[in-house]
């Protein structure tokens, strides 16, 4: 058999096959440099690390903006939307550095942030939403002592020396009426309501008022709202008496020579000793703040005290311990968020979140005066009324900034419906409105 002519030389065969393996010894390991996020810098001919930015937020369709400069996006399918969709924005080579990212949809608010990039990671905006762009609506003007529920669904109010509790979507609608009291307030844990004068005291649930309850009282030196009942249900001291109210009865829980104290889940009595400054209970015998003077007890599970000493915030953890950790923070204001079981905590300066395991943690400082805060979402975003706006904040530290809903300066009271995904805000002109988000 005869074999066709070999028009390439030995030589040149031997050449093109050290080429190649040549290239191959090259560029392999290149690629792999490459691909674990080294590059070579033309500008000052060195070789640097980089690092990746992935941008994927709702809606999906959003202009994504780096720098200023406006991102091509591929399509793909989405299972969730069963349609094409744009793809996220995923950056790979990028030099170490801050960049700006802004994402814009009309009408939506604009979120915008500086990212910081760094070597060899992955920097992600996502579970990101922009929210729509809407107009506020006053529902209620001229009212007294406006006080909205914790779940945003019912409001009280004065109005002509009358008492109205109202479906806040209704609040020219009342559910219950009755003359002007002294004192009123709502539970911090659930929407429960009480009024009381100098002599009786209404105990009532919006969304049962058959089952409204009034008793006759002395003098209320204390009271503390029961958290976790599924009817309204409290403590109040008369004289050095403590009493159990719920809509069925009122009985004598124990007695107490104490101007402070606290009933926790357990039913276990705490009661401060102003002359030895410590709390005890049974046996158990506790100093939070050495040298300042208990003003009140907020909270105390298994694990952990929340009381104020004047300004201060005291948080106890770990209190049966014999060395437990002791944080001390400047706060004015606290609110409970039942669908997370934590506190939120803020100064006209700063915000923290007081879990119910683990330490308090500061979540934003800002220079715009917090007036009040709530939450958006249960996974997080809140909602921060400041002296110049109503704002969503994100306490994620790769998102921490504030976001724009509503410029307003007067706002002194703000209550979110999660279900409705509407805020419900009160303003200094006593004046009650409502914001879709």
């Amino acid at each position: 058999m005869k074999y066709p002519p070999y028009y390439i030389s030995r030589r040149t065969r031997i050449g093109i096959m050290i080429l190649l393996i040549s290239a191959f010894f090259i560029i392999s390991p290149l690629t792999i440099f490459y691909v674990a996020g080294y590059n070579y810098d033309w500008d000052t001919g060195k070789i640097i690390t980089t690092g990746v930015l992935s941008v994927d937020i709702e809606p999906v369709d959003a202009k994504i903006y780096i720098n200023d400069v406006l991102m091509e996006r591929k399509t793909q399918i989405s299972l969730t939307h069963l349609k094409k969709i744009e793809a996220p924005v995923r950056l790979t080579s990028l030099k170490k550095g801050i960049y700006n990212v802004r994402i814009e949809k009309e009408g939506y608010h604009t979120w915008e942030k500086d990212m910081t990039v760094l070597d060899n990671q992955t920097t992600y905006v996502s579970e990101m939403t922009l929210p729509e762009r809407h107009d506020p609506e006053t529902l209620l003007t001229d009212i007294e002592q406006p006080q909205i529920s914790p779940t945003g669904q019912y409001i009280a109010y004065v109005k002509d020396d009358i008492l109205h509790i109202s479906n806040i979507e209704t609040p020219l609608d009342p559910l219950y009426t009755a003359t002007s009291s002294m004192m009123m307030e709502w539970s911090p844990y659930d929407d429960f309501f009480i009024h009381y004068t100098t002599s009786t005291f209404t105990l009532l649930n919006p969304a049962s008022i058959k089952d409204v309850k009034t008793f006759d009282i002395d003098t209320i030196e204390r009271l503390q709202w029961v958290k976790g009942s599924n009817t309204p249900e409290l403590f109040i001291e008369e004289g050095h008496t403590i009493m159990t109210l719920n809509t069925r009865e009122k009985e004598v829980f124990s007695n107490t020579s104490s101007s402070i104290w606290y009933v926790d889940g357990n039913n276990n009595l705490w009661e401060y000793d102003e002359e030895k400054n410590v709390l005890i209970e049974d046996e158990l015998i506790l100093q939070p703040q050495k040298y300042d003077t208990l003003t009140d007890i907020i909270d105390i599970n298994n694990t952990r005290i929340i009381a104020k000493y004047g300004e201060k915030t005291i948080i106890l953890h770990e209190y049966m311990k014999d060395d437990p950790l002791k944080q001390s923070i400047i706060t004015h204001n606290l609110k409970y968020i039942p669908s997370r079981d934590e506190w939120l905590t803020w100064s006209p300066w700063e915000l923290w979140i007081l879990p119910e395991k683990g330490s308090a943690k500061l979540s934003m400082r800002t220079s715009e005066y917090i007036r009040d805060v709530d939450l958006l979402y249960k996974e997080g975003l809140l909602l921060v009324a400041t002296d110049k706006r109503l704002a969503a904040f994100n306490p994620n530290p790769w998102y921490y900034t504030l976001q724009e809903l509503l410029s307003v300066e007067s706002v002194t009271d703000v209550m979110v419906n999660q279900k409705e995904e509407m805020i419900y805000f009160l303003t200094e002109d006593s004046s009650l409105s409502k914001l879709q988000y």
